[in-house]
């Protein structure tokens, strides 16, 4: 199924423990078809507050389930990287 996209952010949070792991799970959501309808899509979700909240009103629903390796690197190599623009 495609879906039509309008944009995305990126919501990160640590367990409540604070410890840190290099596997993640990200969790792609997307707006239906109600999200559309009731003008949800033009809204930005920038808490998880937001998101469940979203969820709940049935305006966004999982779509994914992303495994993501989020490594640690010195900052001589992130400096060496070539940041994306859209």
């Amino acid at each position: 199924m495609e879906l039509p996209i309008k944009g995305h952010d990126h919501l990160i949070g640590v367990k409540p423990t604070d410890d840190f792991n290099v596997a993640w799970h990200v969790i792609e959501l997307s707006f239906t078809t109600k999200g559309f309808a009731d003008g949800a899509i033009n809204q930005r979700l920038m808490t998880l507050a937001q998101v469940q909240a979203a969820i709940l009103a049935q305006d966004v629903m999982p779509v994914d389930d992303v495994p993501l390796n989020c490594s640690i690197v010195p900052q001589t190599i992130y400096d060496l990287g070539t940041p994306l623009h859209f």
